[in-house]
């Protein structure tokens, strides 16, 4: 069904109307009179319906009138006219001439089909509604108000839609309300980061309430949660009178910058140092955009820092660094550290000592350039051509030096100092002074004392190799080379370490091996050189030699772990036994003997305990050797025999024990003494007595360890002789057959230079459990 446009409607249905009421007038009495006034009726209405139609032309709102019968509810029994303005809103192709159904096409499915009810009650009873809805042909959103216009008794009812467009206005509403879900998402995320924090955070307003705060303030000020914290009007600094945070967080809005306090607080039953902070929300310099902002903006932001444990990290790198400057105060080697400014910040009083500078000037800090200036004038540096670019050489380590630096430094005086460079992790150096003086002429001594070991061994006939703890040879002579066709090894200097290429003990005695004859032998040898360091026991033994025939080999154990092989060859021993190697060995021993004393006594300097070790074992290997020697020498019958004299007794036994106790000190072997004062006096030949009692107890002292002891007693025989006993606790000596040949020789030389004095000799041994040596002496 096709609808007139509202403007052509309304004259029509005016006119329709007016001739309606005037053909009933006519059939009425008067009615004339009333045709009249219905015609002045209907001409005004028409009058009002033209002003109504041009209003509803310029308006704004489209409009959707509906004239109908009273309690109509379907809009399809109405007369319908469209404004020309709703037909531009919703883009209508039929323009003011569309109908019911055009328009509501012109909506979206849903929201014409939600439209039906409220429409219908519109219709029926009157019932206004307000509803908004889109328009997808114009991408409008419209709102709709619907209303009855018109409701006079007797006549037609008219209910009008409107339709309003709100296009702009939702689409503003649509992203306020975006934002105020963005704001409240947000809000709640801050407040949860907030609360997430371990420091307590607060805000206060522009009278200095708090008016927010996290749940680490509300614990901190034992709060159950950030609203009893406010409700409670909680600070975190309290004071005396409860405004100490109040009145940091004037102190900051006045100043519009940060301020803080640093609080030791108890919180959760534990004290922790806080670094309180009020920060103004609009410092010095910002200004708000609006009055309103202005207020909002005008409070502070707290905050408190937990600093316990930088307080403790402090604390305790000042222990350090106090710790650290003590043991450097407390050694011995001059020590100094300059900034990277180049100004001295550290120095002990090592360093004071070496230079002899004044401590007030030291503390005064001056710079490295100053330092050495002072030193150069005092002639306390080396003598150079060019002092300025030695100074700048100096300056320029610490932008240059990136590893330490080590170098002696001769200085005029004679001193010799080894000095260590570094940078320092901080920025600057580290200089470290050492006087070498005494060490260098030790060092110097040492390898003199060497070389006449090396001079020594090489005059020798034996074939002698020394291998150190690790089982590296160290050293052998000329008759171990040619004996076992190998290299000669020469001492190194200073006790430096050998090189990889060094030869190894069992490199060594794989090399024997094979100039060994027999194939028993060879096992044999090869076997007891594999226990010669685990077992550390002097051993001996014979071989075959390919080319030199019979040979004697013996090992013995030295102090510092190491051990000493020689070797014998029949062809090469004189045909008077021992007798023409004696003089040869005794001039070497006394060169060692007198060397060793020299260092023991620290004539150039002091030893390491290393070195006091290695000069103790050569001291008292040379003093049993050089009386070995002695006692050889008169078995021989060379020599002129030293006249007998009278001897006191306890007094010459008091001297012999007297030299042995500093061997045994060293050795931490204990000497008990057991000799009667009035045991009397003997005719005995003083150093043949001395030397005899010496051997013995060298061969106690050389079966004890650390924790033994060795007594000497004599005691008068009820005939009148004298009888001596020497008795250890030390490991005892294996003097079976096939045992320690070495133990053998050696108690046969004691007995054998006994009997040479008058001296009946018996001992005995028992492994792990000691030695007793006896010498009987008849009455002369």
């Amino acid at each position: 069904m096709t609808f007139p446009a509202l403007t052509e409607r309304l004259p029509e249905l005016s006119a329709a109307a007016a001739g309606f009421l005037a053909a009933a007038v006519l059939f009425t009495a008067g009615g004339m009179r009333r045709a009249a006034a219905v015609r002045r009726r209907a001409k005004a209405r028409a009058v009002e319906a033209a002003r109504l139609s041009g209003i509803l032309a310029q308006a704004k709102d489209g409009a959707l009138v509906l004239v109908h019968e009273a309690e109509v509810a379907d809009p399809a029994e109405c007369t319908v006219a469209c404004s020309r303005r709703l037909a531009v809103l919703l883009a209508l192709p039929q323009g003011e001439r569309a109908a019911f159904f055009d328009v509501m096409s012109a909506l979206a499915p849903a929201d014409a089909e939600a439209l039906a009810a409220p429409i219908a009650a519109l219709l029926q009873t009157g019932d206004t509604f307000d509803r908004t809805v889109a328009a997808p042909g114009s991408g409008r959103t419209l709102r709709l108000t619907g209303v009855r216009a018109d409701e006079t008794p007797g006549t037609r009812i008219t209910s009008v839609i409107w339709f309003s467009d709100v296009t702009r206005e939702t689409a503003a509403q649509e992203e306020a309300q975006r934002d105020i879900h963005t704001l409240r998402r947000d809000r709640s995320r801050y407040r949860a980061a907030l609360d997430a924090l371990p420091l307590p955070i607060w805000l206060r307003n522009e009278d200095l309430d708090i008016t927010f705060c996290n749940t680490a303030f509300a614990r901190a000020v034992g709060a159950a949660d950030p609203i009893s914290a406010r409700r409670e009007g909680a600070e975190l600094l309290r004071g005396a009178a409860g405004r100490e945070g109040r009145d940091l967080a004037a102190r900051a809005q006045a100043a519009g910058d940060s301020r803080q306090e640093r609080e030791v607080l108890a919180l959760g039953g534990t004290l922790r140092h806080l670094d309180v902070r009020e920060t103004p929300l609009m410092p010095h310099g910002a200004s708000a955009v609006t009055a309103a902002e202005a207020k909002v903006l005008g409070g502070t932001v707290g905050i408190a820092l937990d600093t316990t444990e930088q307080q403790d990290s402090r604390a305790e790198l000042a222990r350090h660094d106090e710790a650290h400057a003590l043991v450097l105060e407390r050694l011995g080697t001059a020590i100094a550290v300059f900034d990277g400014g180049q100004r001295l910040r550290f120095y002990n009083t090592a360093f004071v000592r070496l230079w002899q500078l004044d401590d007030a000037w030291l503390d005064s800090e001056p710079d490295y350039g100053t330092v050495l200036e002072v030193l150069r004038d005092r002639r306390q540096l080396p003598e150079v051509a060019d002092f300025p670019a030695y100074k700048a050489a100096e300056i320029a380590a610490f932008t240059d030096l990136l590893e330490p630096v080590e170098a002696l430094m001769h200085l005029p005086g004679g001193t010799t100092l080894r000095r260590v460079v570094a940078p320092h992790p901080l920025g600057g150096l580290l200089l470290t002074y050492e006087d070498v003086t005494d060490t260098l002429a030790l060092e110097r001594s040492y390898n003199t004392l060497i070389d006449v070991q090396a001079e020594t061994l090489n005059h020798l006939r034996e074939a002698v190799a020394v291998f150190d703890a690790g089982g590296t040879l160290r050293l052998s002579n000329a008759a171990f080379a040619a004996l076992w066709e190998l290299p000669e090894i020469r001492p190194l200097p200073g006790g430096a370490e050998a090189s990889d290429a060094a030869l190894r003990f069992t490199e060594v005695v794989d090399l024997q091996a094979r100039l060994i004859a027999e194939a028993a032998e060879r096992r044999d040898f090869t076997a007891r050189m594999a226990r010669l360091f685990h077992d550390r026991d002097a051993a001996e033994g014979a071989l075959s030699h390919t080319g030199r025939g019979a040979v004697r080999w013996r090992s013995a154990p030295l102090a510092d772990g190491g051990a000493v092989l020689s070797y014998d060859a029949a062809a090469d021993i004189p045909a008077d036994g021992c007798g023409s190697l004696a003089p040869v060995l005794a001039g070497g021993v006394r060169s060692i003997a007198g060397w060793s004393e020299v260092l023991a006594y620290a004539h150039y300097g002091a030893l390491n305990p290393r070195q006091q070790a290695y000069i103790d074992s050569i001291r008292d290997a040379a003093a049993a050797m050089e009386r070995l020697l002695v006692a050889t020498d008169e078995l021989r019958g060379g020599g002129d025999p030293e006249p007998p004299e009278t001897l006191d007794v306890h007094a010459a036994l008091s001297d012999v024990l007297a030299a042995a106790r500093e061997r045994a000190g060293r050795r931490e072997v204990d000497l008990h003494f057991d000799c009667q004062p009035a045991i009397g006096a003997e005719r005995l030949s003083l150093d043949a007595f001395e030397r005899l009692l010496g051997m013995a107890l060298d061969m106690a002292l050389t079966g004890c360890s650390p924790g033994d002891a060795i007594s000497l007693a004599a005691q008068r025989e009820p005939g009148g002789g004298l009888t001596l006993t020497i008795a250890d606790t030390g490991t005892g000596w294996d003097v079976s057959p096939g045992g320690d040949r070495a133990a053998e020789a050696r108690f046969a030389a004691i007995r054998s230079y006994a009997a040479l004095q008058g001296w009946r000799f018996s001992f005995v041994t028992v492994p792990n459990e000691g030695t007793a040596v006896t010498l009987r002496r008849e009455r002369a």
